[in-house]
Formats: C-alpha cells, structure tokens, sequence
C-alpha cells in the first residue's frame, strides 16, 4: 500500500514539475528532485519518502511566502494579476504532510 502512495506522490510531482517549467526553471528542478525522490523510495526504504516530504514543505513554505511578497507588490502598484497564483505551484508541497505523520508514527510504534 505504501509503495502505491509513494508512487502516486511521485506522479503528482512530476506533473506539477512539468506545469512548472512554464513559469521557472530553477522550481520545475526542485519538483522534479522531490519526484525522483519519492520514485526511489517505492524500490528502498521509507526514508528517502521522509526526505522527500521534508524538502516538498520547505519547498512549499518559500513558494507560499513568495506568493504573498508577488500579490503584496501587485496590490501595491494597484494591479492584481491572477496568474500569479499559477507562477508557484511550489505551495502543492502542502500536501506531504500526511507522509510526514505516517512515517513518525510508524517509528514511534516501532520504538516502543
């Protein structure tokens, strides 16, 4: 089962890579890295899936605080441009957090 979420995330990643690239070359790289990522930890251990989810919400807290910065200036010059909200889709990274909990609770349960 694990390996079928693994392998969904990397899929999603690599989608969200590619929409990307339209918008920035250095951010498409880190999706696709955070893609890859996931992709070896279906052949090896969950920890490469724990990496991967840490670098998608590091990822997604700079995209989120880019956002705000590009809305704040775009409010500021009195336009608002609604494609900035597609320029970063970085903020997807959001969605590694239940990763995150079911890889520290399996630990937690295997410590004790």
């Amino acid at each position: 089962m694990k390996k079928i979420i693994f392998a969904f995330y990397s899929i999603f990643f690599l989608i969200l890579s590619i929409l990307e690239l339209k918008y920035s070359i250095p951010d498409s790289f880190v999706l696709f890295t955070v893609s890859l990522t996931y992709a070896y930890s279906v052949r090896k251990e969950y920890i490469y899936s724990l990496a991967a989810s840490i670098l998608s919400i590091v990822f997604a807290i700079l995209s989120t605080l880019s956002l705000i910065s590009a809305v704040i200036s775009n409010l500021m010059v009195g336009k608002l441009d609604p494609s900035i909200v597609f320029s970063q889709l970085g903020v997807f990274g959001f969605v590694s957090f239940p990763v995150i909990y079911y890889i520290l609770k399996k630990k937690r349960l295997n410590t004790d």
